[in-house]
């Protein structure tokens, strides 16, 4: 029955949330920074980065999906911990490196920010095919497509799909970086931000196997989690100290750009996000385009 299941789920662990936060008492506060209204406030990371029965779907009446991802929050935990501990990816076992490799790909699917995706680009396919002669069946299955209780079996499918992308995140080259300035990383209700300097147009340079492409994680407001491809950066080492406040911001402004709507910190000054989205607007339009067809 209703009553007896999870309604409200997060789609950003708050066990990770909580790496964030301060306490107070038996609550772990976050600042928060809301993109669409470009206001501050704080909240308990219980109430943010989820919606209720967010990935239930019509044919999981069992909640599988949701029950299977808080199986697994307990052993990320455990291993991102040791990660933050010692601040060194070699001090991290081959086990250890591949579970967090899940975590990162769990993560970055499981988003609103990616469900959000998954509809831009089947609305723009759906856009582009408005004034071609379909079949009625092939026209049926797009209008099907556009439901959002079929983009929600989407992404479910995608999560069972983790390893494939776990995988290659594994190989990646790691970088581990230490923030030496008082100007904290933040993170947001879609943590792992991608990135690539190379322009790769007309096809697009945020794949998994771009060349150049980079994944930013924050892992706490002093410590940072990259992994890109092992070729581009292969003369990079394997960890460094940031003592540039302009790299922070740097790093503050690609959890802007990724998130989709909430920023958090452990700081109450978000005058570079207020700034950020001043200067590109876009990112504060809830109905944005997240994809570019080519």
């Amino acid at each position: 029955m209703t009553n007896n299941k999870i309604k409200l789920q997060h789609y950003v662990p708050r066990f990770y949330l909580k790496r964030f936060a301060n306490i107070d008492g038996n609550n772990h506060i976050l600042d928060c920074f809301d993109k669409f209204e470009e206001k501050q406030f704080n909240t308990d990371v219980m109430d943010i980065a989820c919606e209720k029965f967010f990935y239930d779907t019509q044919d999981d009446t069992e909640q599988e999906t949701e029950k299977a991802l808080s199986l697994v929050e307990g052993r990320f935990n455990e291993y991102l911990s040791k990660l933050i501990k010692f601040r060194d990816v070699s001090k991290i076992s081959n086990e250890e490196r591949y579970f967090i490799s899940m975590f990162i790909a769990v993560q970055y699917i499981r988003t609103k920010e990616n469900r959000e995706m998954l509809k831009d680009s089947i609305n723009q396919l759906a856009e582009r095919l408005s004034g071609e002669n379909l079949s009625p069946k092939l026209a049926r299955e797009i209008k099907e497509a556009q439901k959002d209780e079929s983009i929600k079996k989407m992404q479910v499918r995608l999560l069972r799909e983790t390893p494939q992308f776990a995988d290659i995140i594994y190989q990646m080259k790691w970088i581990i970086i230490s923030n030496g300035t008082k100007t904290p990383f933040w993170t947001s209700d879609n943590p792992v931000a991608l990135h690539n300097e190379i322009n790769q147009w007309p096809y697009g340079n945020l794949g998994l196997k771009c060349i150049g492409i980079e994944l930013h994680l924050p892992l706490t407001p002093t410590l940072l989690l990259v992994t890109c491809d092992p070729i581009a950066f292969c003369r990079e080492p394997d960890k460094k100290t940031l003592r540039d406040f302009r790299y922070i911001i740097r790093e503050q402004s690609y959890q802007v750009y990724s998130s989709t709507r909430f920023i958090f910190s452990n700081q109450p000054n978000f005058s570079f996000a207020k700034k950020v989205i001043t200067e590109n607007p876009k990112h504060k339009d809830p109905n944005r385009k997240r994809i570019v067809l080519s």
